[in-house]
Parts: structure tokens; sequence; C-alpha cells
């Protein structure tokens, strides 16, 4: 690839929309090894449907809806303003709260206040 290439091809980078986690656009240049256990089942094994559940850094909200959490005890955190966006139009039609994080160290839950709490990949400082 020359310099040429190489700049279009960030130059078509740039125009890709990062909304949620649907990666599809890049699944051809990726690939991953199946693991020994599956998180979605895992997960879905600590749900009750009686539970306060949070999902921390939810992305665009696909897996939390996915699980089919409990409706009005279960909330969603998000820092990434597209993703908030997101998930403010989609998640409460699923009976999920969602809150924006501007700081990983706080959280805008009184202490205790889940039963159940997921997190996949976003920071957090306690």
């Amino acid at each position: 690839m020359d310099i040429n290439q190489l700049k279009q091809f960030w130059q078509s980078e740039e125009q890709m929309t990062f909304k949620g986690w649907d990666f599809s656009y890049i699944a051809h240049r990726t690939s991953t090894q199946e693991l020994p256990w599956n998180y979605q089942t895992i997960v879905t094994s600590y749900i009750d449907r009686s539970i306060t559940m949070l999902d921390m850094g939810t992305g665009g909200g696909e897996f939390l809806v996915s699980l089919h959490p409990p409706a009005g005890t279960t909330f969603a955190t998000e820092s990434y303003p597209p993703n908030v966006e997101l998930c403010m139009n989609t998640l409460p039609d699923h009976g999920i709260e969602v809150r924006q994080v501007f700081d990983d160290e706080k959280l805008p839950f009184e202490d205790s206040f889940f039963d159940l709490i997921i997190n996949r990949h976003t920071s957090f400082s306690s």
C-alpha cells in the first residue's frame, strides 16, 4: 500500500460512524478465538426478575437488551456522547434507565443499590 492509498484508507475510516457496539463494518478484518465460556450465559444465570441490575459502559445497549433484563429495575451507564444519545432513544422502551457518567470514580447511584453489576469493557475506579 503506497502513501496515497494509505491516506485514502484513513480518510474513509474517519467517515465511519461509531455508535453502540456494531463493528460489522470491520468484521472482514478481524478474527476471534472461541472461548471455553460464554459471557451471556454466565450473566443470564444471575438475572432474577426481582433484582436491581446495572450494566456499566453499556455501549449502545444492544447486549443489555439481548439479556431481557427486568424492566423498571435495570440501569445502564455510558460516557461516550453518541452512545448516550442512542441509549436514551432506545433503552427506556425496554424499561431501562440510562445515566451518563463523566468520571469513572463516581457512579450516580447510592452505595449497595444494585444486586447485580455487569461490566464487559469499561473502566471503573472505586
